[in-house]
């Protein structure tokens, strides 16, 4: 009878064991929402990066402005929070602007 309780005992402190194994603690779920609920990355942003950075090597109007429009779509995206990306965004903002400035010095020079 005495092993019979030893035996129930072990059982207990083997299932108190498994049980503080599995649980999670209150920060590390918290953590794991966020990620599942982490807004996804604005492609106007990328795109309106990409196409100023080709613009500075060919095209530098046309892909400026058309990077210049997407990037400001992706600034509107990025400023309500619906998507990530805003410093890419600003970025592909301000090379587009410097893309169009010297295209046109380019014209007027040459």
């Amino acid at each position: 009878m005495d092993n019979n309780f030893e035996a129930q005992g072990l059982k207990n402190e083997e299932n108190a064991e498994k049980s503080v194994v599995e649980q999670v603690s209150p920060v590390e779920q918290a953590n794991a929402n966020a990620e599942k609920t982490k807004p996804k990355f604005s492609g106007m942003a990328i795109t309106g990066f990409v196409l100023s950075l080709v613009g500075i090597l060919v095209l530098a109007i046309p892909c400026g402005i058309i990077g210049l429009v997407f990037s400001s779509v992706a600034m509107k995206d990025t400023l309500a929070l619906v998507r990530r990306g805003r410093g890419m965004a600003i970025a592909g903002l301000v090379i587009s602007i410097v893309d169009i400035v010297l295209g046109i010095v380019n014209i007027v020079l040459l």
